[in-house]
This record gives structure tokens, sequence and C-alpha cells, in this order.
């Protein structure tokens, strides 16, 4: 008798191990329910039309240009890593750190993803290096028209775009600008202006 209630315990104990063992494995199968809260989007950044040209972010024009700033200002700072590792480009921000940053006046992270290590990015035909220490923006036109158009140099405080088309900031007494555009030159050299 005492023989079968040691056998009967056994197999008590062998059903509770087989129990116990099998929610073991399957307990790592159970599904667990998340909210929407806990789920992180998918970063894709496929609607940024950027190409890298030699080692700079070229843009075709303006408007991918704009694109590319609203979309990037609008998503956290520690994902402009994958934004670099998706169109496979080095940035300023990735190359030089903080303090090299800061020596050169370059603190804001958006424009260091945007710019190569030597502050340098292209849109459209033009190729625009940036030296914020000594606040010049250098405009140079892209190799196939430098020879006719050769380079511009702007403060930073202007607004290069502007500048470009043609669009000069008269400043008024009390310091705020008034846009003129420039339309032809007449005799003699004088500049031709247009009201903006």
């Amino acid at each position: 008798m005492k023989s079968l209630k040691i056998y009967q315990f056994k197999g008590i104990v062998f059903i509770m191990f087989l129990i116990f063992s099998s929610n073991l494995f399957t307990g790592c199968k159970k599904d667990v329910l998340v909210s929407n809260d806990d789920l992180q989007p998918i970063m894709t950044f496929e609607n940024i039309k950027v190409k890298v040209l030699e080692d700079r972010l070229y843009f075709e024009n303006r408007a991918d240009y704009a694109e590319a700033i609203e979309i990037l200002s609008n998503i956290e700072e520690s994902t402009f890593d994958l934004f670099e590792k998706s169109i496979g480009f080095q940035s300023m921000r990735t190359v030089l750190n903080q303090k090299e940053r800061e020596a050169i006046n370059i603190e804001d992270e958006l424009l260091a993803t945007l710019l190569n290590p030597q502050g340098i990015i292209q849109i459209a035909e033009n190729i625009f290096e940036i030296d914020a220490l000594n606040e010049i923006v250098t405009v140079y036109s892209a190799p196939e028209t430098r020879e006719k158009n050769g380079k511009r140099t702007f403060s930073t405080n202007d607004d290069v775009f502007d500048r470009l088309d043609g669009i000069e900031a008269l400043y008024t007494k009390s310091g705020c600008p008034s846009y003129k555009k420039k339309l032809k030159t007449g005799q003699f050299g004088v500049a031709m202006w247009s009201a903006r």
C-alpha cells in the first residue's frame, strides 16, 4: 500500500511537472495587447526628395528643400541619424562633435544635419557654402554652369534666395526691410526697381 501511495505521488508530481513545463513553453507564445500609444511609428523618409551628390546633399529645387525642412523639423532630433543612413550621407552633425560645431557657430542640429562636414549643400544649380563664424554664405554655380555665373557672397543675415532672385532689401529709417525686385539695368548702369 505504501508503494502504491509513493507511485501515485510520483505520478502526480510528474503530471504537475508536465503542466508546469507546457505553461513555460506556451507562455512565450501568448498574445499581448499593445495600445497605440506603445507603438513607435516606422520612420521613413521617402517623401524627402534628396540625393547625395559627391559628398553633399542635392535638392533638385527649392520646393524639395523646403519640404525636407518641413519634414525634418517635425521629427525628433534623435531620428536624424536614421535619415542620414537611409540616404547614405554623412553630415556635419555626425562628423563634428558639439564642441567643434560650436567653435564654427553651427549649433542647430537640423542645419548641421543638412550640411556636409565642410558646410556645403546644393539646391538646384547653386552650391551653398556656409561660414557661420564669419557670417558669410558663398554661392557657387554648379560645376556645369560655373564659368557662366561664378560665385557670389552674401551675409548670413540676407535672405539668400531673394538675393539670388534679384530681390534686394532696402532698409527704411525704422530698420525694417522693404523688398524691391531689380528688373533691369537702365542707361548708365542705373538699376530699375519694382516693389514686391
